[in-house]
């Protein structure tokens, strides 16, 4: 993963842009895990969220959600949180926080 970050930057696209898509993929993978645990359908939970144009992310999320438990997700959800305040806040290299982030992933 850190490679296509490489090849991302060097296409212009800052770590921002890609830690921010990575971001939008777990809180999507974590709200459809919480659904379909509790039984809400993607219909639902695009109205929930207001996924409308969007809704091949919470169909992909769908199928893709149980390949981790709650848990793991929610850990995920809460740590990508905790990175983006440090990005916001602190000068620190974003690149450096992004690839912490994508060995962290591999431990939590």
């Amino acid at each position: 993963m850190i490679f296509y970050c490489t090849i991302l930057e060097k296409a212009g696209i800052s770590e921002s842009l890609i830690f921010g898509a990575i971001s939008c993929c777990f809180v999507d993978l974590y709200r459809a895990k919480s659904a379909k645990l509790k039984g809400i359908r993607i219909g639902e939970l695009s109205k929930i969220f207001n996924y409308s144009g969007k809704e091949f992310r919470i169909r992909n999320a769908f199928l893709n959600c149980n390949l981790f438990s709650i848990e793991k997700l929610k850990k995920f959800v809460v740590l990508l949180s905790k990175i983006d305040v440090l990005m916001k806040t602190k000068n620190i290299p974003k690149k450096i926080l992004l690839e912490n982030f994508l060995f962290l992933k591999r431990t939590v």
